[in-house]
C-alpha cells in the first residue's frame, strides 16, 4: 500500500482483484522492518532506537546504507502511518473487494481469521487445516563477534571469499547461516516507546473511522511523550 501507483496498476490489469490488508500496531510493525532489513544487511544500523533519529537526514542523503541507498523505504515513521494508504486503495478498489485484517487478531485466532480469508475469496472451508507454525521470526546473531566481522570482512577475508566463489563456493554465507538464531527483540526505553506510541497515535485515530472499528488501545491511550522526535 505504501507504492502510490501499485494499486492502481492492479485495478487497471483486474478491476475485480480482492485486495487483502494485514495491519500490525505501527510501533511493533517499524520495529519487525528495521529486524528484516538489518538481518539481510540493507541497514546498517543495529539500534531502533538510533535509527529512528535517522529518518530526516536520511531523506537528506545522509548515513544510508550501502546495499540499501533508498531513502524513502527507511522512513519507518512514515512505511507504517496507515490512514493515507488506505485512504488511496479505497479510493481505488470498492470496499467490497478490500479484506483489513489486524496482524495481533490474525495470530491470537489464525485458524478463525484463516477462515475469514477463505469466505473473502470465495473458497470452500478447509477443515484439514488446523496448524499454523510460526515463520519469519526474528533473527539474531549467536555470536556478535563473528556477526560484526561477517558484516565488515577484512581484506584478507574478502580476498578469500573472491576466491571461493571462483569455484562457486560461499562460506561467509554459510557462516552466516550457522550463526543466525531466533531471538526475541530487546524492550524498547520507556519513554522511547512512548514517543512511537504518541506520534502513531493521531495516525491510529485517523484510521479507525475509516476501517469502522477500534485498533490497538495503547496508541489511543498513548500519554504526551517529552521532546518527541519522530522524524528526526
Amino acid at each position: 500500500m505504501y507504492s502510490r501507483v501499485a494499486i492502481g496498476q492492479v485495478m487497471a490489469h483486474n478491476a475485480n482483484a480482492k485486495i487483502i490488508v494485514m495491519l500490525r500496531n505501527p510501533v511493533e510493525a517499524a520495529r519487525s522492518m528495521h529486524a528484516y532489513l538489518w538481518s539481510n544487511e540493507l541497514e546498517d544500523v543495529a539500534d531502533f532506537e538510533q535509527v529512528w533519529r535517522l529518518q530526516k537526514p536520511r531523506l537528506e542523503g545522509q548515513h544510508l546504507p550501502l546495499r540499501w541507498p533508498h531513502a524513502q523505504l527507511l522512513q519507518y515513521g512514515d512505511l507504517y502511518c496507515y490512514a493515507p494508504q488506505v485512504r488511496r486503495l479505497l479510493a481505488q478498489a470498492p470496499r467490497t473487494q478490500c479484506l483489513f485484517l489486524l496482524f495481533e487478531e490474525f495470530f491470537a485466532d489464525p485458524s478463525r481469521e484463516f477462515a475469514r480469508v477463505l469466505g473473502f475469496l470465495g473458497l470452500p472451508p478447509d477443515p484439514s487445516r488446523s496448524a499454523f507454525p510460526v515463520v519469519n521470526q526474528t533473527i539474531g546473531a549467536r555470536s556478535a563477534r563473528l556477526d560484526r566481522l561477517l558484516r565488515h570482512p577484512p581484506p584478507a577475508l574478502m580476498a578469500l571469499r573472491r576466491a571461493a566463489h571462483a569455484v562457486a563456493f560461499h562460506p561467509l554465507r554459510a557462516l552466516q547461516r550457522l550463526n543466525r538464531v531466533a531471538v526475541q527483540k530487546a524492550p524498547l526505553r520507556e519513554s522511547f516507546r512512548a514517543e512511537l506510541e504518541e506520534y502513531f497515535s493521531v495516525d491510529a485515530a485517523d484510521l479507525e473511522p475509516l476501517l469502522g472499528r477500534r485498533l490497538w488501545p495503547s496508541l489511543r491511550s498513548a500519554p504526551p511523550a517529552q521532546a518527541a522526535q519522530p522524524n528526526s
